[in-house]
Formats: structure tokens, C-alpha cells, sequence
């Protein structure tokens, strides 16, 4: 089995705009559980994860729609490092293009 029959085709991000209610929609509808963060310099800003989405459900008073991805994406980690290098977007970025991409 070769990587490229198994791996995802349509990769999907949002932005640090994006507001966490429609992060997760994406993560729900899409089956995944961390999503690219990505500026618009097409330039990785940071990832979110299930786990950050958790976390500041159960620790901030606010709802999902009332905060936006940035606020909470991991971001200066090692994993975000290494996926900045090996990551290229072949296209320039643009909301509502991206797949998630809902400010």
C-alpha cells in the first residue's frame, strides 16, 4: 500500500479568525482532530488541537462561537515547527477557501 491511496487528499484550515464553533464543525465533519492555523501571509500561525478546544471550553466562561481560534491554537510548539517546514500552500490563502475558513 502506497501512502498517497491512503493519505487525505483535501486538506482543510481555518484561520486565527475563525471562530472556535466553526472549528469544531469542521473537526466533526471532517473527522479530524487538529486543524492548521494559517495567516493570511499563507504562513503557519499555529495548530489547533481537540485538546486545546477542551481545555478552554472547560476553563473560560465564554461559548464556542464567542471565541475565535487564535485565542487558543497552540502555537510556538515543536510539532508547528516542523509542519511550517513541510508545509507549502500551492495556492495563496483565502477565507472561505480553505474549508473552514469562517471568520
Amino acid at each position: 500500500m502506497r501512502v498517497k491511496e491512503i493519505m487525505t487528499q483535501s486538506a482543510v484550515c481555518c484561520s486565527p479568525n475563525t471562530n472556535v464553533g466553526a472549528a469544531v464543525e469542521l473537526m466533526w465533519v471532517r473527522n479530524c482532530g487538529m486543524l492548521p492555523v494559517v495567516g493570511i501571509d499563507r504562513k503557519l500561525y499555529g495548530l489547533l488541537m481537540d485538546r486545546d478546544i477542551s481545555i478552554a471550553m472547560g476553563t473560560r466562561n465564554r461559548l464556542a462561537g464567542e471565541l475565535t481560534v487564535g485565542e487558543i491554537a497552540t502555537r510556538n510548539s515543536s510539532r508547528a515547527s516542523r509542519m511550517t517546514k513541510s508545509m507549502k500552500l500551492s495556492t495563496p490563502w483565502q477565507p472561505n477557501k480553505c474549508g473552514a475558513c469562517r471568520s
